[in-house]
C-alpha cells in the first residue's frame, strides 16, 4: 500500500468516527433545446461540517450563511450539487479535492444555506 493510500485510509476512518451521514442530490443538466434533464444522481458519504472562523468570513467570497463540510472520498460533489446534512440542506458553492497522484484522498466543500 501507498503513502497516499495509507492517507486515504486515515482519513476515511476519522472522518467515519467524528462525520456523519451526508446526502447529495445532483440536479444534472437541463438539454436547452429539448428541456430534458439528463445526469441527476444521488450519493451519500460521510463528512464533517464545520463553522468558518471568524477571520475567513468576508462577507463577498465566503459568507456568514456558509459551512466547511469535509466529505470522504465515497462521492465526488459538484456545483450542481445541494447536500443535506442532519435534515438541513445547503447549496454547494465550491469544491477543493485532494488529490495528490491520482488519488482522491478528501473534499472540502464550501457549503451555503
Amino acid at each position: 500500500m501507498s503513502f497516499y493510500s495509507n492517507l486515504a485510509n486515515t482519513a476515511t476512518s476519522l472522518i467515519a468516527r467524528f462525520g456523519q451521514s451526508v446526502t447529495f442530490a445532483n440536479a444534472g443538466t437541463i438539454d436547452p433545446i429539448t428541456g430534458a434533464v439528463s445526469g441527476n444522481s444521488s450519493g451519500t458519504s460521510t463528512g464533517l461540517l464545520i463553522s468558518y472562523p471568524d477571520d475567513l468570513i468576508d462577507g463577498t467570497r465566503i459568507t456568514t450563511r456558509d459551512k466547511m463540510l469535509i466529505v470522504n472520498n465515497s462521492y465526488e460533489p459538484n456545483l450542481n450539487c445541494t447536500v443535506t446534512v442532519d435534515s438541513k440542506t445547503y447549496s454547494v458553492e465550491e469544491v477543493r479535492e485532494v488529490n495528490p497522484a491520482g488519488l482522491q484522498l478528501v473534499f472540502f466543500v464550501r457549503v451555503r444555506s
